[in-house]
């Protein structure tokens, strides 16, 4: 099943990489990046787990199509104080806080002093595993119901029952190998490029919480990761891009200024603060797909595609 899994997403890697090549012989690309450098528009890409290749490819292009590296607290300023930034201005962010950051990452943006910011899920990084891993892992030992995309049906569920099922899978030594530990959070936050932002305790979907335990997720993240750290924590990113707008009101009142939500577009001056839009891009996608959906282009392209044949 493994190895059917991966010639299938081979497959699909071909395919997008294809679709990309046209994107950007037709010139959607071109036009996309010609928006992106307008003044008064910030474009924002999210990655997870890139190897470095990849991850140094999309800094490259950006860097030499004339864009600028913004950090949290500029963009900050511009959604609250309104201060210009420069044209081309992008900010770049990463989830969860994966281990092979450490190496295929960290170095890149030292060499070439790019701030980034990392949302970290406090409490798979306290088990030394990511859940969503760990289900993918052990499908096996799921429940019947969830052993096919197991993944997808725990996105589903309420939070509470999702972390019953889940709470046996975690590694018995604590690590997994997927997550950085704690330790190393603390050292990569001492880093002048690096700002550290909250991704909840538990890499829970913020929809399928209770109003209390949906509270708690976003309380006690800020809390443990100052606790480890010694900054305020004051940013934000929705697991897997959920929410239903009741964030915001837990968000404020904790003292967060600034979250990132999944959907595709640009980051202005009238953009609400706690739901920022980001691009994401692809671990394991050809640098073709990934320049289309760094610049938005990917997304809107095959919701036409969807639309066409009816799907």
């Amino acid at each position: 099943m493994l190895e059917e899994n991966k010639f299938k997403r081979f497959i699909r890697n071909i395919l997008a990489a294809l679709l990309a090549y046209y994107l950007i012989l037709s010139g959607a690309v071109k036009k996309a990046k010609k928006q992106c450098l307008e003044q008064d528009k910030v474009l924002s890409a999210f990655f997870h787990d890139p190897p470095e290749k990849l991850f140094t490819a999309c800094i490259l292009w950006l860097k030499k199509n004339g864009f600028v590296f913004i950090s949290t607290e500029q963009l900050l300023d511009f959604l609250y104080q309104k201060k210009s930034l420069p044209a081309g201005a992008v900010w770049i962010t990463f989830d969860d806080g994966w281990n092979r950051n450490l190496s295929q990452v960290i170095p890149v943006i030292k060499e070439m002093d790019v701030p980034l910011t990392f949302f970290i899920p406090t409490a798979e990084i306290e088990k030394g595993a990511f859940w969503f891993n760990q289900v993918i892992k052990h499908k096996k030992r799921l429940p019947p119901e969830f052993r096919t995309r197991p993944f997808e049906k725990l996105l589903e569920i309420k939070n509470t029952e999702r972390l019953k099922i889940v709470q046996d899978l975690y590694p018995e030594s604590g690590d997994s190998g997927d997550p950085m530990s704690i330790a190393d959070i603390r050292e990569i936050a001492a880093l002048p490029q690096v700002t550290i932002g909250s991704h909840t305790v538990n890499h829970v979907v913020t929809v399928n919480c209770e109003p209390g335990e949906l509270e708690q997720e976003i309380k006690n993240s800020k809390a443990t990761l100052e606790q480890w750290l010694g900054k305020e924590i004051i940013s934000f990113a929705y697991p897997n891009g959920d929410y239903d707008g009741r964030e915001k009101l837990f968000l404020q009142k904790h003292g967060y200024k600034i979250a990132a939500t999944i959907e595709n577009n640009y980051i202005t001056a009238d953009t609400d603060p706690f739901f920022v839009p980001r691009n994401c891009v692809l671990d394991d996608g050809s640098f073709a797909e990934n320049l289309c959906h760094m610049l938005g282009v990917w997304t809107p392209f095959i919701e036409k595609l969807k639309k066409f044949f009816g799907r």
